[in-house]
């Protein structure tokens, strides 16, 4: 039974991690070792996983392995769906997902594009946030090879937040490494944001000690009416360049001065 245990986990983690072909192997190992299974969860768990990887497959196998593939799919679709009218809230999402796997390897797009987004319904209704954000990246996946980006990284954030949310570390950096020019453009321009914060609090600073240093050439200081409005103007503008525009009005506006 552990040894089950162990190869049906090994044939997941080797799927998460563009590994089918080793994924394919485990599985096939945990096969032979269902007897010791039975009627725990873990067969529904091989269940699954054993036809996530044999739609991952499917495409580039031969057509003598497609249709042992297909064979396997229906016969797994058919005891998950049980499953699933039995007790929806642990089967369901998973019995979509493959559905969606399996109108994608058919080329039925339209169906795929409904199953997918159901399955991620499903999945996020009952609490799996695992298997939401699998159904994400395979919706994400899906519409890459659409060549439709857009949607693609849509998906794809949510299936790298929903990775982060379950604790998978490994897989978010997996993510990352991949698709880093869509999952860090946020942190980049958070890092900018702080860099040009930065620089404006220097420019201010720098700003003010030429203001000080120049006093009895304007003939008086800045009052506290002034300093509030200079205040208020660092708070609401982003650009330098408006920034510093803006305080040069004030001083010229100023009576006096």
């Amino acid at each position: 039974m552990p040894l089950f245990f162990y190869y049906t986990s090994k044939s997941f983690i080797l799927y998460l991690y563009n590994k089918p072909v080793e994924a394919l192997e485990a599985v096939i190992k945990a096969e032979q070792l269902q007897e010791f299974g039975l009627g725990l969860i873990a067969i529904a768990d091989h269940n699954f996983f054993q036809s996530l990887i044999l739609t991952t497959l499917y495409p580039a196998a031969t057509f003598v392995e497609q249709k042992q593939y297909w064979h396997q799919l229906e016969r797994n679709q058919k005891q998950m769906k049980i499953w699933a009218n039995n007790c929806e809230a642990n089967f369901l999402h998973k019995y979509l997902i493959i559905e969606a796997e399996i109108a994608r390897i058919s080329g039925n797009q339209l169906e795929a594009m409904e199953l997918y987004d159901l399955a991620i319904v499903s999945a996020k209704t009952y609490g799996f946030i695992q298997n939401e954000a699998l159904a994400n990246e395979l919706a994400a996946n899906f519409w890459l090879g659409m060549n439709k980006e857009d949607f693609a990284q849509i998906y794809l954030r949510k299936a790298y937040n929903g990775y982060q949310n379950w604790g998978a570390k490994f897989k978010v950096a997996d993510l990352k490494n991949q698709y880093s020019f869509w999952l860090t453009p946020k942190l980049a321009k958070t890092t900018n944001n702080q860099n040009i914060n930065t620089n404006y609090k220097n420019k201010i600073s720098q700003t003010t000690i030429n203001q000080n240093s120049t006093t009895t050439n304007f003939g008086e200081s800045l009052d506290i009416h002034t300093v509030l409005k200079v205040s208020q103007t660092i708070s609401n503008e982003i650009l330098l360049t408006s920034l510093i525009d803006q305080l040069m009005k004030m001083q010229e506006r100023k009576p006096g001065l």
